[in-house]
Order: structure tokens, then C-alpha cells, then sequence
């Protein structure tokens, strides 16, 4: 792939793009692992922004004027899990990570704020 490239627009680029599809849809089709939704079609939502810069940084709920964020939607989702587990306003804050690694990072970065005395258990197979 040519990432000099800053249009992504080459023959080797689309060749290399439409080889990860067909392996990323073959490995699909026996997948056993991570939880996904693999017949979720994020088609439109794609279609609709993926030209478009999204930056989310920072706390969902401090507004920043001229970003590039989808912080209203972000919050609308914590609203409903929130909600779903009975808790009242200013009960709860959080974001919506990219995956779950990210969210089992956030989580223990909390809990040693939070709880520094705490004991952490773990296991090599985890």
C-alpha cells in the first residue's frame, strides 16, 4: 500500500483493501471468538459519514464549539444504558469506547483511581 499516497486512490491500495475484505468476510463465516454482531450492516452509517473527519476527544458531556464529534449521539447511548440499569441523573458517566480492550483499560484505570488500595486478580490465560 502506498501511504504517501494521500488520496488512497491506486490500483495496489484498492487491491490490497479488497484482498482484507474477502479475508476478513471468509474468517467471518467460521468465527467463534470476540462477541460481534457479524451480520450488522453498518452500510449506511458508512455511506452517510465515512468521508467525513470524527474526533471524539474528550468528555462527552463539555460541549466544544467547531469540533468534530458525534457527542450527542454518544451521550444518547449512555442515556438508554443508564436507563436500562435504573440509574438516575448524575448517577453515572462514561463514553463509548472502540472496543474492548479499551473499555477493560478505561475500567482498570478507574478502579485504581478509585479503589488504590484494592487488590487487582489476574491470570496468564486471560
Amino acid at each position: 500500500m502506498d501511504f504517501n499516497n494521500t488520496t488512497g486512490k491506486t490500483d495496489a491500495t484498492l487491491d490490497a483493501f479488497q484482498q482484507l475484505r474477502a479475508t476478513i468476510q471468509e474468517r467471518q463465516k467460521t468465527a467463534i471468538g470476540v462477541p460481534a454482531n457479524l451480520s450488522a450492516d453498518y452500510g449506511f452509517v458508512l455511506t452517510e459519514l465515512s468521508d467525513l473527519f470524527l474526533n471524539n476527544i474528550g468528555d462527552v458531556f463539555i460541549e466544544r464549539k467547531g469540533d468534530f464529534s458525534t457527542r450527542d449521539y454518544e451521550r444518547r447511548v449512555l442515556e438508554f444504558f443508564a436507563h436500562h440499569y435504573g440509574l438516575r441523573e448524575g448517577e453515572w458517566w462514561g463514553y463509548i469506547t472502540t472496543g474492548s480492550t479499551e473499555g477493560n483499560y478505561s475500567g482498570l484505570w478507574i478502579a485504581r483511581e478509585r479503589l488504590p488500595q484494592a487488590t487487582f486478580y489476574y491470570s496468564a490465560d486471560s
